[in-house]
């Protein structure tokens, strides 16, 4: 799939097809799931799991209004526009009382004093508020996980792309909250990279 990128989103990149996959393995046979995509941006990872997990429909959650019109373009270009509801909020906030089968997102998690060592490719084009998770890179993955059994229909599924050495502690802070059926997935490098976690 193509999408449109520029300075209001991060580039999608193969770490998130590990998301994809993860997410894909977790509800196997799965179809008319109802899913969401906290953080949207450009929307790569909701289109691809509309595509992939048959009859589901999404909401694509972002704060800012700009990326989500983005996003509505990639995915009204894509042929999911009639699958997706596009909301502007904080994490999970605004979703009344709605409850999902799958959860998804690829938050900020790099810790804010590492910012000036990444990559020119990412430092420069990125948008910072897409990268910067805070001082252990996990400021909205906390309050996500948090709020994510309350927002999980029973067997429903919360998958999470994380930072290079957080897999440990956001795996504890699913078990935390419990969640259970803790996974951790590695990517094409051989980092851990996803974890994700049940209700039951």
């Amino acid at each position: 799939m193509e999408f449109s990128v520029d300075p209001r989103v991060l580039i999608p990149r193969p770490d998130t097809e590990t998301l994809v996959d993860e997410a894909k393995d977790r509800c196997p046979g799965g179809t008319g799931l109802k899913l969401v995509d906290v953080g949207t941006g450009s929307g790569c990872l909701c289109a691809a799991l509309l595509k992939e997990i048959e009859g589901s429909t999404a909401v694509a959650f972002d704060l800012k209004n700009d990326t989500l019109e983005l996003a509505r373009e990639n995915l009204r270009n894509l042929g999911f526009e009639d699958r997706v509801s596009f909301i502007r909020g904080n994490l999970l906030d605004g979703l009344g009382d709605s409850t999902f089968d799958l959860i998804c997102a690829n938050l900020p998690y790099i810790p804010t004093a590492e910012l000036d060592d990444l990559p020119d490719d990412v430092r420069l084009f990125e948008p910072i508020c897409a990268l910067d998770g805070g001082q252990d890179g996990l400021d909205f993955i906390r309050p996500l996980v948090h709020s994510a059994p309350s927002r999980l229909n029973k067997g429903g599924i919360l998958v999470l792309e994380v930072g290079q050495g957080q897999a440990g502690q956001v795996q504890q802070l699913c078990l935390d909250t419990g969640l259970q059926a803790v996974q951790v997935r590695r990517d094409l490098a051989g980092l851990e990279r996803v974890v994700s976690a049940m209700r039951v």
